[in-house]
């Protein structure tokens, strides 16, 4: 059954994530407000702007009513925890590569089926190596920045001080690449995927500036000939729904990546490939 996007708090978001959370990092919660295609409630017809009181201005002898207080309390960063490179086995970038600055949230998806998310890090593995040796691809490096599996844990692809690469007509520079590791044609995306993916797209409309809205947070096939990132996730596109999800996380407060140190990345994924957080 398709996850479906809920409302919930910001003291609500922080829960465990995978393997990750065997590593001692937090994972998170994010949801948007509105579902699909809801509108906000409209106030009644009869309704109207309260007129401005025409009583007496109070005299020196009434007390001012008390201003009501602000909190002072800083709202707790929603902390993403990423599997660094090292940590999954990846291979160094083979050629140069051009630098950008990401000014678009785009979507994807691997197009393989994960039936068993103890595979994605053997997974990547792969990608990376097909986007590097294969004659038609030849790229420097794994093509997108970064990758989420099926639990929702982040994997560091790309640097992201460089664009991505693609094998359909669309340039993407300027866009900040996550790749969902599944056949989205063909399976539904997991609440905890959903999770990941929102905080990412929050994190770097933080970092870079991106106003959210649906003509930032896009899937491949809205600027390519090409079905990916496939027709559940893409749903969730254009019905603004994956926008407002992330929207609200970056309103709510600061969102941080975390990068798991050498050691905390092999552990997160010796603990997913044994199976330990499927």
């Amino acid at each position: 059954m398709e996850a479906e996007l809920t409302h919930i708090t910001r003291r609500n978001l922080l829960v465990g994530l995978g393997a990750v959370g065997a590593a001692g990092a937090a994972g998170f919660l994010g949801a948007r407000v509105l579902l699909d295609g809801e509108q906000p409630a409209a106030a009644p017809e009869s309704a109207s702007v309260p007129s401005r009181s025409t009583s007496p201005e109070p005299t020196s002898t009434q007390e001012p009513s008390p201003s009501p207080t602000r909190s002072t309390q800083p709202v707790e960063p929603l902390t993403v925890p990423v599997i660094r490179r090292v940590g999954w086995g990846a291979r160094d970038p083979q050629a140069p590569m051009e630098r950008h600055t990401p000014v678009r949230l785009t979507l994807h998806h691997t197009e393989v089926v994960l039936a068993d998310n103890s595979d994605s890090p053997a997974r990547i593995r792969q990608h990376q190596n097909f986007h590097m040796d294969d004659p038609e691809h030849d790229y420097p490096d794994l093509a997108y920045h970064f990758l989420v599996d099926r639990r929702g844990n982040v994997f560091e692809g790309r640097d992201l001080r460089f664009r991505g690469d693609t094998a359909t007509t669309y340039n993407p520079a300027g866009h900040f690449l996550v790749c969902c590791e599944g056949d989205y044609n063909q399976q539904q995306p997991t609440p905890a995927e959903l999770r990941s993916v929102a905080a990412l797209f929050a994190w770097a409309s933080q970092e870079y500036d991106i106003r959210v809205s649906t003509k930032t947070v896009k899937g491949h096939q809205d600027y390519a000939a090409t079905s990916c990132p496939g027709s559940s996730l893409e749903r969730l596109i254009r019905n603004g729904s994956l926008a407002g999800r992330v929207a609200d996380l970056a309103q709510a407060g600061p969102v941080q990546l975390d990068y798991l140190n050498p050691a905390g990345s092999r552990a997160a994924v010796a603990a997913i490939a044994q199976g330990r957080n499927v």
